[in-house]
């Protein structure tokens, strides 16, 4: 979520501090750029909400007990920012804060941290295996129809970021690595061309609105892979590349909320 942000700027990662500022210069890049209380929106977005349809198709998922503490993670993170920082009420944090607060709050927030990384490793599995099948069955149903382009599209965007991730955490990335991972979804992105390009009937309309819908924010992701591809090959500074890697994130992250957005309305 863009509001994860808000709990690194108490940290020392530039990078981080960096992308926070410009998210709020540029909210209209998330769909729900409008959520920006972090008092109010996790008890609108987190609870009940988050669990209820897992809890009804699948009470025994291990998904429940890592969304738990997720949950639990980032109540007592609030409760501490609210009862330690000077930050205005309902906001993100400050720019700044004095090391004793940082030093009060950062177990906390690091908890909280800890357990966004866990819920987020696990969905990344949960979620490309449910996409597959979905494809699987859309196939068989309708063929390779514009439906299918669209979720294939979006199913490579994930194993894009995925794979950098990795391959940053590892430290195995390469620059060919890099290109070929921009080429492949590129090549997602122009198989659905064609589709795109034919009349609207009543089974394509919806897709071809989400289409029209994460366009902007799928050519932002192109280019923040081309941009650090190039700065790569022309051996930026390391802070250079890893201002470019987070680009590359928050542009995926910006691409998924458009998709979800409009995607739970119409499937």
């Amino acid at each position: 979520m863009p509001w994860r942000l808000g709990y690194y700027t108490y940290g020392a990662q530039s990078a981080w501090r960096m992308a926070f500022a410009d998210l709020l210069n540029n909210a209209r890049d998330f769909a729900d750029s409008a959520k920006t209380d972090m008092d109010t929106l996790p008890a609108r977005e987190c609870e009940p909400r988050m669990l209820y349809r897992l809890r009804h198709l699948q009470p025994d998922a291990p998904l429940i007990g890592l969304a738990e503490r997720y949950i639990d993670a980032l109540h007592q993170a609030n409760l501490a920012r609210r009862a330690h920082s000077s930050a205005v009420p309902g906001a993100y944090m400050p720019a700044e804060e004095d090391p004793a607060t940082v030093a009060r709050l950062q177990p906390d927030f690091d908890r909280y941290l800890q357990a966004s990384a866990d819920l987020r490793t696990a969905l990344a599995s949960a979620d490309i295996g449910a996409r597959r099948e979905q494809q699987r069955l859309l196939e068989q149903r309708l063929g390779r129809d514009i439906h299918w382009h669209l979720l294939d599209y979006m199913i490579q965007a994930r194993l894009t970021v995925e794979q950098l991730d990795q391959g940053v955490r590892e430290k195995t990335l390469t620059p060919g690595q890099l290109a070929r991972a921009s080429q492949d979804l590129q090549q997602a992105w122009d198989a659905g061309q064609p589709l795109r390009n034919q009349p609207q009937n009543g089974r394509s309309e919806s897709a071809h609105y989400l289409w029209s819908q994460i366009t902007r924010p799928a050519q932002r992701y192109q280019q923040t892979l081309h941009t650090l591809h190039q700065d790569w090959q022309e051996r930026a500074a390391p802070e250079r590349l890893s201002e470019d890697y987070h680009n590359v994130v928050r542009a995926y992250d910006s691409l998924l909320s458009y998709y979800n957005k409009q995607a739970q309305v119409d499937y």
